[in-house]
């Protein structure tokens, strides 16, 4: 009995630590961009003649 305790914790440690891990991935995946303010990676750096096609946010 004492085993099938063991390996039904074991399995459960797995599942918690594979939900933790995924977690952190998710988190360190970067944002979309967005128009309220995010990064917005629209032209390359250094380009002298660049435009957006974005609405200019009012404040």
């Amino acid at each position: 009995m004492k085993e099938k305790m063991n390996a039904k914790l074991v399995a459960k440690i797995a599942i918690m630590t594979a939900v933790m891990i995924g977690a952190f991935l998710a988190a360190s995946v970067q944002t979309v961009p967005s128009a309220d303010g995010g990064p917005l990676l629209l032209c390359p750096p250094r380009s002298t003649h660049c435009q957006s096609s974005l609405p200019t946010l009012r404040s």
